[in-house]
């Protein structure tokens, strides 16, 4: 293959993976605003502090591996 055509090859590919890139991100912005935008960061807390007690209990009876994670 001469190197003119892997070039191109290669500039091919890269456009395609931009091009799915920007797609991916496109296609998310319906589903975030599906959801009310919930995926926002929450800065330093412990996910298990945002979940409601009662769903906290039943996680704690089920496995021993969220007692940790608890306050």
């Amino acid at each position: 293959m001469p190197p003119t055509a892997t070039l191109t090859s290669h500039a091919q590919q890269r456009d395609l993976c931009a091009s799915t890139q920007v797609s991916v991100n496109t296609n998310f912005v319906p589903i975030d605003l599906l959801l009310d935008g919930a995926w926002e960061i929450r800065g330093e807390l412990n996910p298990a502090e945002l979940l409601p007690a009662a769903t906290k209990d039943e996680m704690s009876e089920r496995t021993d591996y969220w007692k940790g994670l608890r306050q």
